[in-house]
């Protein structure tokens, strides 16, 4: 990476960490990112994709465990 890329790259990899993929997956999709922003390459959608879906795995776990805890509180409100 040169130096004038610096920043390019940097702002890249904070997208791709706002988005929550761990940094193994980002050093595997930051090669694969073009543009000024972050336009991913197509090979890497179903890496992605898996992301997503474990994300929307953790958010239904933890909405479950929300509505326990809720009905476990509700008596003591």
């Amino acid at each position: 990476m040169d130096a004038a890329d610096a920043p390019l790259t940097v702002r890249r990899i904070r997208a791709l960490l706002d988005a929550g993929p761990p940094t193994r997956v980002i050093r595997e999709v930051l090669d694969c990112v073009r543009g000024a922003d972050t336009e991913i390459e197509p090979c890497m959608t179903p890496l992605l994709l898996d992301q997503l879906h474990g994300i929307e795995e953790r958010i239904a776990r933890l909405e479950g465990s929300r509505r326990s805890l809720s009905r476990l509180l509700a008596p003591l409100a």
